[in-house]
C-alpha cells in the first residue's frame, strides 16, 4: 500500500483464481490491460452506477484500456440491459437509489439465469470530526 496524506492511496492486490479451458480462447492477448497496444473492444462491460462523477471515471478509463462499455444508472435500468444485450463482465454500484446492487445481482442470477462475473463496487464516505 501507498498513501500521502491529502492525496489519496493505491492499493495493489493478487486475485487467485483458474481459467476454465472454455475461457482459453478468449484469453488470446497477453498484454496487461493499459499497455497501450492492447485492444480490448471484444469484451463489453456493462457499468452500473448512479454518480455522475464516478460514471465519468469509469469512462475515461475504460475508454483508455479500449474496452467496450455501456452504463446503467441502477439495478432495474441494468437487468434491461441484460435481458436484451450479453456482456462478459458487471461492475455494480451497490449503493443505488430503486434498486440496489446486491438486488440487481440477485435478479441477475436468480431470475435472468445469468452467470456473467458480477464485481461490486461502492464508495465510503469520510468525514473529518
Amino acid at each position: 500500500m501507498e498513501s500521502q496524506q491529502g492525496k489519496g492511496s493505491v492499493f495493489r492486490f493478487t486475485i487467485p483464481y483458474q481459467i476454465a479451458r472454455s475461457e482459453l480462447a478468449i484469453l488470446a492477448a497477453p498484454a496487461a490491460i493499459g499497455s497501450g497496444d492492447s485492444d480490448f473492444r471484444h469484451i463489453r462491460v456493462l457499468v452500473v452506477e448512479d454518480n455522475e462523477m464516478n460514471r465519468s471515471l469509469l469512462k475515461h478509463l475504460l475508454t483508455g484500456w479500449k474496452l467496450s462499455f455501456d452504463m446503467a444508472n441502477n439495478g432495474i435500468a441494468a437487468l434491461e440491459k441484460l435481458q436484451t444485450e450479453r456482456f462478459d463482465l458487471v461492475l455494480m454500484d451497490i449503493q443505488m437509489p430503486g434498486m440496489d446492487g446486491y438486488t440487481a445481482t440477485q435478479e441477475i442470477r436468480m431470475k435472468l439465469k445469468l452467470d456473467t462475473p458480477v464485481i461490486a463496487m461502492t464508495r465510503t464516505l469520510l468525514r473529518r470530526t
